[in-house]
């Protein structure tokens, strides 16, 4: 007997997780689900448009008025 102890027995506790895993956003949802992915990629779309108002709607003011 060499004193060491199988692999299996003892594992100790668990490791903690990978530090990238805990920092980035889980896309497995985006992945494994299509209503979700057009869901998610549709709330995109609606923003970007969001976005683009907010910048044309001042600037038409703008140059409706001087």
């Amino acid at each position: 007997m060499t004193g060491a102890p199988p692999p299996s027995a003892g594992a100790g506790p668990p490791r903690p997780e990978p530090a990238r895993r805990r920092l980035f956003v889980d896309l497995s949802p985006l992945r494994e689900s299509r209503d979700y992915r057009l869901l998610f990629f549709g709330q995109v779309v609606s923003w970007l448009g969001r976005q683009v108002t907010v910048v044309a709607v001042p600037y038409q003011v703008y140059v409706l008025t001087g």
